[in-house]
């Protein structure tokens, strides 16, 4: 048996959020999505995304998009050491997208966003709810109704553009506002986001305008590829507006490496082109190409490898951090926290968009009455702690000299067992 009707506010309209607030819509529970960006135009950030089982499985049941294509296929994951020599291949069933295809698709299916990524929306069922997405909204504030008897929680928000504040009455608040959560610092102010102590330059290159050899490396893989004590991810994933066609999917590129966040060299690269020295991310067309050219000159990179990496037109970098809130329900199961809200979980691990598929599914578990809101919460903890240390580790491992020092075989052998506890 299903709960009755819900009015219910999502916090932040990125995938997290919208992931629960398809789920819930399909519920037939009014969803009313705030977001605090000014416009539904969004950019990722050349950031990509492995759809390991928790997303494929939403999008199996959830995405009404499906003859559009918009992935990549990556069929084995390739390790090599700085040589780029081989050393271990591990197949995998699986596909990689990027932030912006999701968020297009998922809008799509939440509430009818016509876009150059979703040219067609699916149509609207009888069953569902009412959905809504509002931009430009910041929230301030969450606290109980002790006054009426149905105990509903009020949320204040400003509107930006207008700087009025507003109120609403709602049955449950999801909070789905990311690594900067205002909703979790509001509940739990002694929850910190820690710089982590290295960084992550990105980039991609178009596959038409990548050097024939690195194209052959990285096509259908996803490669790993250890440099010093820094180590590259890259991938390929759907090119402008979605497009998966070979020679126009991009070929995206992510770089680990060291910074002490005291160094002038942490500084130069967290400064951008303006002069402005950002906390955590430097965007697309504004990193100093004096940094960028200074990460590239710090490692020996073996000549093909640089010879793509000359090919990035807009990097970015971003300092690498994490966060574990010591709970995810407040208010007597009225208030939760999602996806990086509840956890923010290092990049490299790869796992963002499947914990947040994670909590949608389990919830949806909770709205059909199958599990209750504290078995939802253990599930959303263990998975977020497991994955947070497995964040330290696998950076630590990469990230240092012992990678270096196993030589061919012994990265074959490191792989293999690894892999197993990383994505599967």
């Amino acid at each position: 048996m299903a709960n009755p009707k819900q009015n219910i506010l999502i916090v932040g309209g990125s995938l997290a959020g919208l992931m629960h607030g398809i789920m819930l819509k399909r519920l037939g529970h009014n969803v009313r999505i705030l977001e605090q960006s000014n416009e539904s135009i969004r950019f990722g950030q050349a950031a990509g995304i492995g759809l390991m089982a928790q997303p494929q499985i939403f999008l199996d049941r959830f995405d009404d998009l499906r003859d559009q294509p918009a992935f990549c296929p990556a069929r084995e994951i390739g390790w090599m050491d700085d040589k780029l020599d081989f050393a271990q291949g591990t197949k995998v069933p699986w596909k990689i997208s990027s932030w912006d295809v999701l968020y297009y698709r998922l809008r799509a299916n939440f509430d009818g966003y016509l876009s150059s990524y979703a040219s067609e929306v699916p149509l609207k069922l009888e069953s569902d709810g009412v959905a809504v997405f509002e931009v430009g909204k910041k929230v301030i504030k969450v606290h109980e109704d002790k006054v009426s008897t149905d105990r509903k929680v009020i949320v204040n928000y400003v509107d930006l553009p207008t700087g009025e504040e507003h109120s609403t009455s709602v049955d449950l608040v999801i909070a789905a506002d990311g690594a900067n959560s205002t909703i979790r610092q509001l509940l739990s102010p002694e929850t910190k986001r820690p710089y982590s102590g290295y960084v992550a330059w990105r980039g991609t290159v178009l596959e038409r305008d990548a050097p024939e050899d690195f194209l052959r490396l990285c096509t259908d893989r996803m490669l790993y590829i250890s440099v010093g004590t820094s180590y590259f991810t890259i991938y390929t994933i759907p090119g402008e507006n979605g497009n998966a066609t070979p020679g126009d999917r991009f070929i995206n590129i992510v770089w680990y490496s060291n910074l002490d966040a005291a160094s002038s060299e942490y500084a130069a690269a967290l400064t951008d082109t303006d002069g402005r020295q950002h906390w955590w991310t430097v965007p697309p067309g504004k990193v100093d190409p004096k940094a960028w050219e200074a990460q590239k000159e710090r490692y020996a990179l073996p000549p093909l490898l640089r010879k793509t990496l000359d090919k990035i037109k807009k990097p970015l970098v971003t300092a690498v951090s994490d966060a574990l809130a010591p709970q995810a329900r407040y208010m007597g199961n009225k208030v939760v926290l999602v996806g990086d809200a509840l956890c923010q979980i290092r990049p490299n691990v790869g796992s963002a968009t499947t914990q947040a598929a994670l909590h949608c599914l389990e919830m949806e578990k909770v709205f059909t009455r199958e599990q209750d809101w504290e078995s939802w919460e253990r599930k959303a903890l263990r998975f977020a702690t497991e994955r947070k240390m497995v964040g330290v580790v696998f950076a630590q491992s990469w990230l240092t000299d012992h990678v270096k020092y196993l030589g061919i075989e012994g990265i074959r052998q490191w792989a293999a067992s690894v892999t197993s506890l990383l994505f599967m």
